[in-house]
């Protein structure tokens, strides 16, 4: 019996490491006739080397803009050394004090739409061992993209669809890169016109993403109001 008890133990702890290798949005509420910034975020239990992301359906008024060529990344979630090295910018060791995130990690446009984010190099040699560039495990915003809402849109939700993966870490750097995780369909509501400035996927999933009134995610939800399915809620 305790040895049925480990292996359940170990399966959901399995289970609940998958689950937080996804990707998800959120925004600020936009008025009509207003621009603002949607952010690509990644809660990964695992590094990974590369994002993929595509918006499949997007209302009528709403435009996604295009990819700037300098953009900012949170470099706590980057392996800044190993990309430095593997860009041929420093020596194994050396400092990276001086080099942006955008001089080692590179985000294109695709011509089918597909977004990626991923290093510029895909590693290094070290004393014969391959070492990865990756993004670090963690959960939070990557990249943000800009979003324009024309003023015909009327205020409320708006429902924009994606689709989306992760890319685990490579063992061989000529060999194809795995797949860590892959969303089809994925939602993400925006608020046009004033709202709570947080938004998610999974708008109709009762085991959605919970975050606080900072736009913070949190495990579950605690005393007082918390944000889910793009819903304010509030807990005695």
């Amino acid at each position: 019996m305790k040895k049925f008890y480990m292996t359940l133990v170990a399966m959901l702890c399995g289970v609940a490491a998958m689950a937080q290798n996804e990707v998800y949005c959120t925004a600020d509420a936009i008025k009509p006739g207003e621009q603002g910034l949607l952010a690509v975020c990644v809660a990964n239990a695992d590094p990974f080397v590369r994002i993929q992301i595509q918006f499949k359906e997007v209302p009528t008024g709403i435009s996604l803009g295009r990819i700037p060529a300098k953009f900012v990344l949170n470099e706590e979630r980057l392996d800044m050394q190993a990309a430095s090295v593997a860009a041929g910018f420093i020596e194994i060791g050396e400092s990276t004090e001086g080099i942006e995130p955008s001089d080692v990690f590179d985000m294109q446009r695709l011509s089918n739409g597909i977004m990626m984010l991923a290093s510029k190099n895909a590693g290094y040699y070290d004393g014969g061992n391959f070492v990865n560039v990756a993004f670090l495990g963690n959960d939070g915003a990557l990249f943000s993209i800009p979003v324009t809402v024309a003023e015909t849109v009327a205020e409320g939700p708006c429902t924009l669809t994606f689709d989306a993966k992760i890319f685990g870490s490579v063992s061989d750097p000529y060999a194809d890169v795995p797949t860590l995780a892959a969303q089809e369909g994925a939602e993400f509501t925006l608020t046009v016109g004033e709202g709570t400035g947080i938004n998610t996927i999974n708008a109709a999933d009762s085991k959605a993403p919970i975050y606080n009134v900072a736009g913070q995610r949190v495990s579950k939800a605690q005393k007082g109001v918390f944000i889910q399915n793009g819903k304010k809620v509030a807990v005695k």
